[in-house]
């Protein structure tokens, strides 16, 4: 069992305490000639995400599985439970080859009984009692340092982020989205102590102690992602925008840790950004809410209120998810059609009067040549027949029936 120790800190700390370790401890052996190396692991949580829970709620005994790789090896793959018991942490591993981490990613577990490994067999009974299933990627870059005395590990993980599908887990080449863009976690890891030489190496003014957990941040940032996509009703969506909410979140985070931790340095901030000026039109009063909801969660998080801006997020994303999932009484229709006179026009009207719930006239318009009209209608139990009808009367030259959110445009 060994201690640990976790913190999130910005670029100008990250590149001064690189500097340091870099002069005073060496690299892992494992690591590449720049001392880093890419990790990607994929965790296995409950239908009911009882590891993100009882890391939320710090709960004294937990654990966590998950599968991991270095680099773009898939060769080298392993199998891991991580556990923590009254804030030390320990943990255990065995081999897995990439056709078997296929077969978990299928839902085929059977091979993990038949192993006989005392560690797959726990997983396999964790797969069957509690409903264990992959659940999140997370990729980062680590760059780890190593001390004898006190058996110490100090990494700095960069650039974490996620990948958008648990089966993309033995890609290394498929895109990751970033949820911690701008800040680096530092760990530090030790035995039964800690050398004084260690704990004044990684002493930056100003950092910002948490509980931070790689794992918690990835699957913030892809609920977020997952609601807007889900409660989205209107004509397109753009899934930049959904990547848009991620990264105003992250962005978020780093003005507001910047401002708590240099108060000289806020003061210029709200100068700059005061004189900015956005005036790109939101069309959707939805994603005006999504926006102040990805700003808030930067600002929790850097506060360092994680456990808020989970909880949090989670209402307000099952309220936005329960009322999208509400189907309109009288979804309402943009009827178009081009007449040739006057008198095609009435005939138009009495037709569509019988065959619509409600029609209101929104706008007319006349040339020399045809008349416009343009009707807001309400169908009859989805029923558009009427729109062939009116296609083939005389005198009938356009017909459009389009489905629109309320908003009209003349």
């Amino acid at each position: 069992m060994r201690h640990e120790w976790k913190h999130q800190i910005h670029l100008g700390e990250d590149l001064v305490l690189s500097r340091r370790l870099r002069r005073l401890f060496p690299h892992d052996s494992h690591a590449g000639p720049d001392g880093s190396y890419r990790v990607t692991s994929l965790y296995f949580d409950t239908p009911y995400d009882q590891a993100l829970r009882e890391k939320l709620d710090g709960v004294d005994r937990r654990e966590k599985f998950r599968l991991r790789y270095y680099g773009c090896d898939t060769g080298f793959l392993r199998l891991e439970k991580k556990y923590k018991v009254n804030g030390l942490c320990g943990k255990r591993s065995v081999s897995i080859t990439a056709e078997e981490a296929r077969l978990l990613l299928a839902g085929e577990d059977d091979f993990l009984l038949a192993s006989g490994e005392p560690l797959r067999m726990e997983l396999y009974s964790k797969i069957r009692g509690k409903g264990l299933r992959p659940r999140t990627i997370v990729r980062y870059d680590r760059e780890a340092f190593c001390y004898g005395p006190g058996n110490v590990r100090l990494t700095l993980d960069r650039r974490v982020r996620t990948g958008l599908c648990s089966t993309a887990f033995l890609d290394p080449d498929r895109f990751c989205l970033p949820v911690l863009e701008g800040i680096t976690v530092l760990e530090v890891k030790y035995d039964a102590f800690l050398p004084d030489l260690v704990r004044m190496a990684v002493q930056v003014p100003g950092r910002q102690a948490a509980a931070c957990s790689k794992y918690a941040l990835c699957r913030m940032g892809l609920f977020l992602f997952f609601v807007y996509k889900r409660s989205y009703s209107g004509v397109m969506y753009s899934p930049s925008f959904g990547v848009t909410l991620v990264a105003l979140c992250l962005i978020t985070t780093l003005l507001i840790m910047t401002v708590i931790s240099n108060v000289v340095l806020s003061l210029g901030m709200v100068g700059a950004l005061s004189i900015v000026r956005f005036r790109t039109a939101i069309k959707e009063p939805m994603d005006i809410a999504f926006l102040f909801w990805a700003i808030a969660v930067g600002i929790v998080l850097a506060a360092g209120f994680l456990p808020l801006a989970v909880l949090g997020s989670l209402f307000i994303g099952g309220v936005l998810l329960l009322f999208s999932r509400r189907k309109a009484v009288d979804f309402p229709y943009i009827l178009v059609v081009h007449c040739q006179d006057a008198q095609t026009e009435e005939e138009v009207r009495a037709v569509v009067e019988t065959q619509v719930r409600r029609m209101v006239l929104k706008s007319k318009s006349v040339d020399s040549q045809c008349v416009e009209l343009n009707y807001e209608v309400r169908l009859r139990e989805g029923e558009s027949g009427f729109v062939n009808e009116l296609a083939g009367m005389e005198g009938v030259s356009h017909v459009t029936l389009v489905s629109y959110n309320g908003d009209y445009m003349g």
